[in-house]
């Protein structure tokens, strides 16, 4: 999106996937609007969503060390006085914050990871068919976001899609905005 963004990575944190990198040039955000990256990774999308112009940008890891990463990114790109990180597991360290723009490329890999790593496992697994985290999410967004809140998120065709889209349509008005 013309924004130019400039990343390290420290170990056992994700080199950013090229679904994220379509989510990060696929999003829109209103200058002013407070956004909630669910998954920080190494930071690439909350630092793209400070850079578009939210006022507030909070992010949110079950690895500490994606947590730490994405500090660090944050104050390389200057923009970590509007950026609030925080380790836990999906909505939990804000119970009641309202937000205008919730982006995640949450875990969608079907079955249990062989890994012995935390991290990996708690990256990727998710469930029998993959979507488990996207359907909790799809769930509780809804009553994080405000009136005319936005939710970005991708769905991969590993996991059961149809099931994702189906229950995205009972909650949102929703469409594709990229596909590769």
């Amino acid at each position: 999106q013309g924004t130019q963004i400039f990343l390290k990575l420290m170990p056992n944190v994700f080199l950013p996937h090229p679904d994220s990198l379509l989510l990060a040039n696929s999003i829109k955000i209103k200058e002013g609007e407070d956004v909630c990256d669910l998954g920080l990774g190494s930071g690439i999308l909350a630092i793209t969503a400070a850079k578009l112009g939210a006022s507030r940008v909070y992010g949110i890891d079950t690895n500490k060390n994606a947590v730490k990463n994405s500090l660090e990114n944050a104050r390389l790109n200057k923009i970590d006085k509007k950026c609030f990180f925080f380790y836990g597991r999906w909505f939990e360290p804000f119970a009641n914050k309202k937000l205008d723009v919730i982006i995640t490329n949450p875990p969608q890999i079907p079955g249990k990871s062989k890994s012995e790593k935390s991290y990996f496992r708690e990256a990727t697994e998710a469930g029998a068919d993959g979507t488990e985290p996207t359907i909790f999410i799809l769930n509780k967004a809804k009553k994080r976001l405000n009136k005319d809140g936005r939710l970005y998120l991708v769905i991969k065709e590993w996991m059961d899609y149809k099931k994702v889209i189906s229950e995205m349509e009972k909650i949102y008005r929703c469409r594709m905005i990229a596909e590769t």
